[in-house]
C-alpha cells in the first residue's frame, strides 16, 4: 500500500509514507471553516530566522506555507479522502499542537493507538477499493461507478483531532517553534495539499529551498538554546560560589578534608561507636 517515502527537511524530520489514492480527493474547505489562530501570540523564545540565500525566489511566508504543504503530504492526508468537517477536525489537532494548546501527556497511549487503528481501517478500505477499481478497469474497461457504493469506514472527529496532533509530533514541527502568523501559514499549506495524491512538480522542485530554510531555522534555534543553557549554567555557578562564600564567613561552619561543610548544633557526650560496632540509629 505504501508507494513513496519522502525524507523531508532535515534528518530528524522524516515524513510518513504517502499512500496511493485516486486523484478525485475531497474538496478543500475554505479557510473560514477552520479554527483561526490570529489570537495566538508568538512565543518569546521563537527564533527569528531570515530566509536563506537559496530562497531568494520565495518569501519566508511562502516557504513556511510549503512546510505545511509537505507536512500534509508526508502525513498521508490526501489518502484519507476527508470531507470538510473531517479535514477541519484534522487541522484542529495540528493547530492545537502548534499553539501548545495540547500536550503529549493530554493523550493516553491507548487512546492514540485506538485513533491510529480507526484511521488504518479507513485507509485499508480505500486502498482495497482503489485496487479493485483499477483491476476492473484494466480487465474489461468498465467505469469506476461499480465501486462507488462500496462502504468506506467513517472516522470520528475526535479521532481525527488526535491524528492531527500525531502528525504534528511526527513531522518535527514542534522543534521548529512556529508561532503566531506562522501557524496560519502552516495551516494554509496543509489544507492546500489535503486533496492532492502526490506533490505537483512545483512543490517538488522547490523542496530543496524548504529544506535549506528549515536547516537554517533549526540551527538558529539550537544556537539560541545553547546560549540560554550557558547563561543558566553561569548563573547557577555564581549562586553556588556565593553560597560557599557565606559558609566561609560563618565561624560555626566547619569543613572536612573532603570539602563537606557542616555545623555542629549540639555536641554529643556519649561514647562514639567504632567501625566494629553495631548501632541503632533513631
Amino acid at each position: 500500500m505504501i508507494k513513496k517515502l519522502y525524507l523531508l527537511l532535515i534528518p530528524f524530520l522524516v515524513c510518513s509514507a504517502i499512500l496511493n489514492a485516486d486523484e478525485d480527493a475531497s474538496a478543500v474547505p475554505e479557510q473560514k471553516d477552520v479554527p483561526a489562530s490570529e489570537s495566538v501570540k508568538p512565543a518569546e523564545e521563537t527564533a527569528s530566522v531570515p530566509a536563506p540565500e537559496k530562497s531568494a525566489e520565495l518569501s519566508e511566508a511562502e516557504i513556511i506555507e510549503m512546510v505545511g504543504y509537505w507536512t500534509a503530504q508526508g502525513g498521508g492526508v490526501p489518502m484519507m479522502q476527508l470531507d470538510d468537517s473531517g479535514l477541519t477536525a484534522l487541522v484542529t489537532g495540528l493547530v492545537e499542537g502548534l499553539t501548545g494548546k495540547k500536550k503529549l501527556n493530554d493523550f493516553s497511549e491507548e487512546s492514540v493507538m485506538e485513533a491510529i487503528n480507526e484511521l488504518n481501517k479507513r485507509l485499508k478500505a480505500i486502498d482495497e477499493l482503489n485496487k479493485r477499481l483499477k483491476a476492473t478497469d484494466e480487465e474489461d474497461g468498465e467505469n469506476e461507478e461499480d465501486g462507488e457504493d462500496e462502504e468506506i469506514p467513517e472516522v470520528s472527529e475526535d479521532t481525527l483531532q488526535k491524528i492531527g496532533y500525531v502528525i504534528f509530533m511526527r513531522s518535527g514541527l514542534m522543534q521548529l517553534e512556529f508561532a503566531g502568523e506562522e501557524v496560519d501559514l502552516i495551516k494554509k499549506g496543509f489544507i492546500a495539499a489535503a486533496n492532492k495524491t502526490s506533490p505537483s512538480s512545483e512543490p517538488q522542485a522547490k523542496l530543496p529551498i524548504v529544506q535549506e530554510y528549515i536547516k537554517k531555522r533549526f540551527e538558529a534555534i539550537q544556537a539560541k538554546a545553547a546560549l540560554k543553557a550557558e547563561k543558566m549554567a553561569a548563573k547557577r555557578i555564581a549562586a553556588g560560589n556565593a553560597f560557599f562564600e557565606e559558609l566561609a564567613e560563618d565561624a560555626d561552619v566547619q569543613k572536612s578534608e573532603s570539602g563537606l561543610h557542616y555545623k555542629v548544633l549540639e555536641p554529643g557526650a556519649d561514647e562514639k561507636p567504632t567501625m566494629k560496632d553495631s548501632v541503632l540509629v533513631h
